[in-house]
């Protein structure tokens, strides 16, 4: 990839298969400059920092870093809280993926720390919620055309499955999909 001026000065705090995914069509358009890659696991990190054209770092140099303009954040979900504010607090901007908790204590400690002024994009894969599969299904089929994009606002105040119509058989409580 060549580095190109506007491009967006990306840092990842976890370098796995997700972050890949995540990151290889923007990566591919010039968009994104990777410059950071922190990760548990040192050779996970040293892959991506390879293949990005970026430095590996520890978690510490990262949030401490001036080099980059967002942190993606894509580690396992019980790790996501406490990341998020580490994150918020070193003055970040983050994109983390879903789930940010995964239950009332950790949104209780993330509510008291991060500020109003936080710019946090909390990212959702809809690839596995039914509709979304149906979609894809039918592009396959070669039924409709390539979806550009789809998007849609998602607001939902249900909160724990005793004020869901469907209780814990909603799709929403199942640990596979975040909880």
């Amino acid at each position: 990839q060549r580095k190109m001026k506007n491009q967006i000065k990306v840092g990842l705090w976890g370098c796995g298969n997700q972050t890949h995914r995540l990151v290889e069509k923007t990566f591919a358009t010039n968009k994104i400059d990777i410059r950071l890659c922190s990760d548990i696991n040192q050779d996970t990190a040293d892959r991506a920092a390879e293949m990005y054209q970026a430095k590996t770092c520890s978690t510490d140099e990262l949030l401490a870093s001036d080099e980059i303009e967002i942190l993606l954040i894509s580690l396992f979900p019980a790790a996501h809280t406490e990341a998020l504010i580490k994150a918020v607090t070193a003055g970040k901007a983050i994109y983390i993926e879903k789930p940010v908790v995964t239950n009332w204590d950790e949104i209780n400690k993330l509510t008291e720390v991060i500020p109003e002024s936080a710019y946090i994009h909390v990212g959702l894969m809809f690839r596995y919620i039914p509709i979304f599969r149906t979609l894809k299904k039918l592009v396959d089929a070669g039924k409709i055309g390539t979806l550009i994009g789809v998007d849609f606002n998602w607001l939902c105040r249900m909160g724990s499955p005793e004020n869901c119509p469907e209780g814990k058989n909603n799709w929403r409580f199942h640990p596979a999909t975040g909880g």
